[in-house]
């Protein structure tokens, strides 16, 4: 019963119990611990997809409340803003007119006001 060192293979003998089945049983451990890891992931993303889907739907019942010919003038308005937004900010910004973070905030509200504009004139329904 006592100490014994395999030079061999490397393992090191305490009674009954090596290194090896310390080692088997490290892994079943691993194993279970990957497999929740994996589950935790498959769930924290079919939660993550559940809520763009409700989103989703909840913004296109919005947008549907709009009847087509408005939505249409207001996309093409959102757009021409969003455009010349980002132009007027760019010149501004280039000429030194604009601090960072007025630039930055122009730049922004550009880009939102395209998007919106284009999600309008996308929209099917």
């Amino acid at each position: 019963m006592g100490i014994r060192i395999d030079p061999c293979n490397g393992l090191i003998e305490y009674g009954n119990r090596s290194n090896f089945n310390l080692f088997v049983a490290y892994g079943k451990a691993m194993a279970g611990t990957f497999l929740q890891f994996m589950l935790r992931g498959l769930k924290r993303d079919m939660l993550r997809e559940l809520k763009w889907d409700m989103r989703r739907k909840i913004s296109d019942f919005v947008v549907g409340l709009v009847p087509k010919p408005v939505r249409k003038i207001v996309g093409l308005i959102l757009i021409i803003f969003g455009v010349v937004a980002m132009v007027g900010t760019w010149t501004a910004a280039m000429f030194g007119y604009l601090g960072e973070v007025i630039f930055m905030i122009g730049f922004i509200v550009s880009i939102a006001s395209i998007s919106w504009g284009i999600a309008l004139l996308r929209h099917k329904g």
